[in-house]
Parts: structure tokens; C-alpha cells; sequence
């Protein structure tokens, strides 16, 4: 093991646990000032997606700080699914006309209505055990799609159109978060796809290679980082314009030194072991 590299992933490891959850527990106290949602579906969902990316944001801080060696394959996966809540959450934020709310559902009975489509084709499946289990499922699966439509009928929204995708929905918050996209969404989405460029990322291999795991401790910084970072910036849009500066401006200043004091650690890997190597 490159023991220069552990130190400063230990180092990253503790910035993180010194102030994530300060960064959480500031959060909390802050969307409590915000007003509720008139309408008592978005409201629902507002809260709903809020509890998801807190509870993301956490499991993450428990990925990297408990396992900062070997979990990046787990930390990975959450800093994307972090990045995903948050665009949805912002967008839902600035949604002063519920167009987006509507499509936010629109997909969900679009993607439901698709699966039981398919399991309705598996019943006719030779092999009797597939035909079986696919008429089981398929009860369930009408139940969602019914819940859905009734969601809909309860709701004055307005008529759906297609809901955008994650480059689409990152191109409408910023320029930003359409760059973070292409550099860091998509390599974090090989990594949940099991891409090649990702799956020799296991410890074992890692220790094996020529930079005796400098690239892999990288890696996992970096995506605890951009957890953080995903996390923090959906706050931010969250809040501001919102409640006072004088209420804001402490965890903005929180969020901002504990993301620059770990990106500043993270420079201190060694730019000439980054590359992954293995030995075939």
C-alpha cells in the first residue's frame, strides 16, 4: 500500500467526518423555515425527495469513512444517485406552474404502464416457472399503475409533456451542472453500469498495481467530494431567496471550507499515480 496516499485519504476521511454532519444537522434547521408546499402532493413529494438526499448523503459519509480503502464502488453509486435527487429537487423548487411536477408523474405512469406490458408478455413464456412468477408480479404492478392514474385524477396539474432526462434537467440548472455532467455524472454512471473502465477497481487489484492504490484512494475521495458537493449546491438553491442572508450565509460558509479544505487535501495525491494500472 502506497502509505503517502493512505494519509491523505485518512485526512480527506476526517475533514468529511469533522464537518458533513455539522453541514446535515445546519440543513435541517434551515429547510424547517421554509414554507409548505400549498399543494399536498408536492408538498408530499418535496419532503420525500429532501429525506432521500439527506439519507443518501449520510449513507455516503458512512461508505467512505467506514471502508476508505475498499468502498468506492459503494460511494460511487450514492454520489450519483445524490446528483440525480438534487436535479430533481431544484427543478421541483423553481416549478412555480407544477409543469414540471406533472411530468415528474407522467414518467412514473409512463415507466409503470411499460413494465406491466412486459410482464404481461413473460406470462406466455414457455419455461412454466417465468410464465408463473409473471403473473404474480403483474398484480402488483397494476396496483401501481392504478395508485398512479388515481394520483393524477386527484391532482389539478397541468397536461403532461416528456419529462427531460438527467443531461436535460442538468442543462436547465446551469451551465454548471451541464459541465459536471459530462465530466463526473457519466464517469460515475460507469461505474453503476459495470463498465470496464471501472470494474478493476476492487482493493485486491488496486494494492497489485504500480501506484500501489494511490488512483483508487483518489477515485473514492473524489467521489465523496462531489457527494458533498451535489448535496451542498441543492441546499444552496434551495434556501436561497428563501430565508434571510443572515440565516444562510453560516452554513454557506460551513459548506464552502469543508468542500475547499477536502478538494485541497485531494491535491496532495501525486499527479504521476492517478492513471489506474494493473498487471495482467
Amino acid at each position: 500500500m502506497n502509505k503517502d496516499a493512505h494519509t491523505i485519504l485518512l485526512n480527506i476521511r476526517d475533514i468529511h467526518l469533522f464537518y458533513v454532519p455539522a453541514a446535515l444537522e445546519q440543513a435541517t434547521g434551515l429547510l424547517n423555515l421554509l414554507p409548505i408546499e400549498s399543494n399536498n402532493f408536492k408538498a408530499l413529494l418535496t419532503h420525500s425527495l429532501r429525506q432521500r438526499i439527506f439519507t443518501l448523503m449520510r449513507d455516503s459519509l458512512q461508505s467512505f469513512t467506514s471502508n476508505p480503502e475498499g468502498g468506492y464502488f459503494t460511494t460511487s453509486v450514492l454520489t450519483r444517485l445524490i446528483m440525480e435527487t438534487g436535479s430533481v429537487i431544484i427543478l421541483m423548487s423553481r416549478d412555480n406552474t407544477d409543469q414540471f411536477l406533472s411530468d415528474y408523474l407522467q414518467d412514473a405512469q409512463t415507466y409503470s404502464k411499460s413494465r406491466l406490458h412486459d410482464l404481461n408478455r413473460m406470462i406466455s413464456c414457455l419455461d412454466l416457472d417465468v410464465a408463473t412468477a409473471a403473473l404474480n408480479e403483474t398484480g402488483q404492478a397494476q396496483n401501481i399503475i392504478n395508485a398512479l392514474d388515481a394520483l393524477r385524477q386527484q391532482q389539478t396539474l397541468p397536461p403532461p409533456r416528456k419529462y427531460p432526462k438527467m443531461l436535460e434537467r442538468c442543462r436547465r440548472i446551469s451551465k454548471k451542472w451541464e459541465f459536471f455532467y459530462h465530466a463526473t455524472y457519466r464517469e460515475l454512471s460507469e461505474n453503476a453500469h459495470g463498465q470496464l473502465t471501472k470494474i478493476m477497481h476492487p482493493l485486491g487489484l488496486a494494492l497489485a498495481s504500480s501506484n500501489q492504490g494511490e488512483a483508487l484512494f483518489y477515485e473514492h475521495s473524489r467521489a465523496m467530494n462531489y457527494a458533498f458537493m451535489f448535496w451542498g449546491s441543492t441546499m444552496v438553491e434551495v434556501l436561497e431567496g428563501h430565508i434571510s442572508d443572515k440565516e444562510l450565509d453560516p452554513f454557506k460558509e460551513l459548506y464552502s471550507t469543508a468542500l475547499q479544505t477536502a478538494s485541497e487535501a485531494a491535491e496532495s495525491f501525486n499527479p504521476d499515480n492517478l492513471a489506474h494500472s494493473f498487471r495482467v
